[in-house]
């Protein structure tokens, strides 16, 4: 994930010195691109995916307690799992317009 986020976050920048400046409606034509949308849509997956591991390893290093380390974990996965399906719900939602 690490590798591929730096691919994108190259691409990142220069997908928002793209939209610096733009209106709203000219931001969702720009993103009813495939080629535009798609790439943020990966880059959000590689990047909760890679932050919900780093938060995962800090929770095992400084937690002890089982239940309570177990909890977070899953409180972090589920978080991340809500926030990847709401992206692709809105991204899409932009690309049927």
């Amino acid at each position: 994930a690490a590798i591929v986020l730096v691919i994108l976050v190259v691409w990142f920048f220069y997908f928002v010195s793209l939209i610096s400046g733009k209106s709203a409606p000219d931001i969702v034509i720009i993103l009813q691109k495939p080629y535009y949308s798609i790439p943020l849509i990966v880059m959000v997956l590689a990047s909760l995916y890679h932050a919900s591991l780093g938060m995962q390893v800090i929770i095992e290093d400084y937690v002890p307690n089982l239940f309570i380390r177990w909890s977070l974990i899953m409180t972090v996965r589920g978080f991340s799992y809500l926030t990847i399906i709401s992206t692709i719900a809105a991204i899409s939602y932009l690309m049927v317009l």
